[in-house]
Order: structure tokens, then C-alpha cells, then sequence
């Protein structure tokens, strides 16, 4: 299905222009392939939403709004705010803003030897290609003493980001790893948000 969406976004077959590794991962929004170009023989990660996913929500959240108008929720569900997830799964739909926030993480962290962001190269409203940049994951294999490295890496990452002002709203193990134990690796930036710097204390150790 993902050969339909390519060609359907770009006007072009994909094993045209790329020929498909293996599948990196997939989630709810979509699925990431490991590709080489057949023009460069360069390694890409190419994202492709499901198909129809933007117009389902559309459907949904039509739908969702006018059973509110009638419905307390929160009469029977224990949350606070069912709009604001809703918002939440929106902005991970749209591959422009994705792709701004890749641009924040890419300037924050250029000079950064430690920290790499994969560079979003191509994006249009359904796939997103960017630069493959291989990882290991962590995991409890790792020694004790390198994995406080890595730990205290990714405690340099996000406290960082809250520093500046934006913060990765998707830390789960499966958006970052390791090439070495000096480096990580931040991946997917769908989801991220803004943050005051008065919101976050930094607090020296005495």
C-alpha cells in the first residue's frame, strides 16, 4: 500500500527510485522503511502514513465533536480533556509540522557530537524521507557503567530542549538508541511542544 501513497505523492513508482531494505518500524500513524536510493546508493528512512489515515481522523473528530455537544463525557470517563489528545493525535498527522521540529532539533544540536538528528531531507502530506542514521537500542544488555553514559546523554537531551524552550514530546525507548556509547540517537518528532523557560527550574546539585 505504501507503493500506492509514494506514487500517488510523487508521481512515481518507488521501487523507481528506491529499492526497500526492510521495515523499521511501524506504529499507529504509519510505517518506517530502511531504503537506498538507486540514483546515490545512499541508506534513507521513509515514512508512509496509512492510507486514508488524515481523512478518518477528519470523519472521527467530526463525528467525536458532535457527541460532545450532546454527551458529558467526563461523566463516565476518568479525563480531563478528551479535546486536547485529540489536538495531541492531530499534530502527529501533519508531516510540515514534523518537519519544522526536525529543524529546531537539527540547529539546537549541530555542532553536537553526541547527540544526532536525523535530517528530513522530503516530505509531502503522507511520506516523509529523511537521513538513516543506524542505532542500537537499550536495553539491559548493556553494562551498568555504560548504560549511566547513555542515561546520563538522554538527561542531557531533554533537560536541554526544556532550556530552549521546546521539548520531544515522544521519549519512549523505541524513538531513540545508541551508536556508541559517546553518542544517541533522537528519532520522530511528530509530536513536540513548547515549554517557558520559567516552567523549568534547574535545580545544582550542592
Amino acid at each position: 500500500m505504501g507503493k500506492k501513497i509514494y506514487k500517488k505523492e510523487y508521481n512515481r513508482e518507488l521501487l523507481e527510485d528506491y529499492e526497500i531494505i526492510r521495515l523499521l518500524g511501524s506504529g499507529s500513524i504509519g510505517q518506517v522503511y530502511l531504503a537506498k536510493s538507486l540514483e546515490t546508493e545512499k541508506l534513507y528512512a521513509i515514512k508512509i502514513l496509512h492510507p486514508n489515515l488524515i481523512y478518518d481522523f477528519i470523519v472521527f473528530e467530526y463525528l467525536f465533536n458532535i457527541l460532545l455537544f450532546f454527551v458529558d463525557y467526563t461523566k463516565y470517563l476518568p479525563i480531563r480533556d478528551i479535546t486536547e489528545i485529540l489536538t495531541l493525535l492531530k499534530l502527529q498527522l501533519d508531516l510540515h509540522n514534523e518537519y519544522v521540529n526536525n529543524q529546531r532539533f537539527i540547529e539546537l544540536y549541530r555542532d553536537n557530537e553526541n547527540i544526532r538528528i536525523p535530517q528530513i531531507y522530503k516530505y509531502t502530506k503522507n511520506t516523509c524521507i529523511m537521513e538513516y542514521i543506524d542505532s542500537k537500542p537499550f536495553d539491559e544488555s548493556i553494562s551498568e557503567y555504560n548504560r549511566y553514559k547513555l542515561i546520563n546523554l538522554l538527561s542531557v537531551f531533554t533537560n536541554n530542549n526544556c532550556l530552549h524552550g521546546i521539548c520531544h514530546g515522544d521519549m519512549h525507548r523505541g524513538n531513540w538508541g545508541y551508536k556508541d556509547y559517546n553518542t544517541i540517537v533522537i528519532y520522530d518528532y511528530g509530536y513536540c511542544f513548547e515549554i517557558e523557560k520559567s516552567e523549568f527550574e534547574l535545580i545544582d546539585e550542592i
